[in-house]
């Protein structure tokens, strides 16, 4: 009974290897999360501009590469937040009135940060990650 129940499931299915019939029967498919770092492909990143200073984190050691302001939303706590990548290999969350560091995420290298919302019903607004010397790509929930 189990290998007839089997069998009708597999009917299911769209695309069977075994079938002639298939177009993507000579394609291999492997999942996200198995590519390697080098065979993600990124947009380039814009040239860096100068902005004036109206105010600095006194940490002469540390060199922003990136940073990521969080967009615009109605939520009052969601327009001041700033991701922030360094030279350090961490990636920062920071309030961008009270210039204070929320969290700091380490080892890092290269990372870029993004922002994504809304990602779900329940969560308004999530930070992304991207570490491709680690080949990760995090999802990080900001709504609380």
């Amino acid at each position: 009974a189990a290998s007839a129940v089997s069998s009708f499931a597999k009917s299911f299915l769209p695309f069977r290897r075994s079938s002639n019939n298939d177009p993507l029967a000579f394609m291999s498919f492997r999942s996200a999360g198995m590519l390697q770092p080098t065979e993600l492909q990124l947009p380039p990143q814009a040239s860096p501009e100068e902005l004036p200073v109206a105010g600095k984190f006194l940490d002469p050691t540390r060199v922003g590469e990136r940073i990521a302001p969080a967009p615009w939303r109605k939520s009052a706590s969601a327009s001041t937040l700033a991701a922030t990548c360094d030279t350090f290999g961490r990636v920062g969350l920071f309030c961008v009135e009270s210039l204070r560091c929320l969290h700091v995420w380490k080892g890092y290298r290269d990372a870029q940060a993004a922002w994504l919302y809304p990602c779900d019903a329940k969560v308004d607004m999530c930070l992304v990650i991207y570490a491709p010397l680690r080949g990760l790509l995090e999802l990080w929930d900001l709504s609380s």
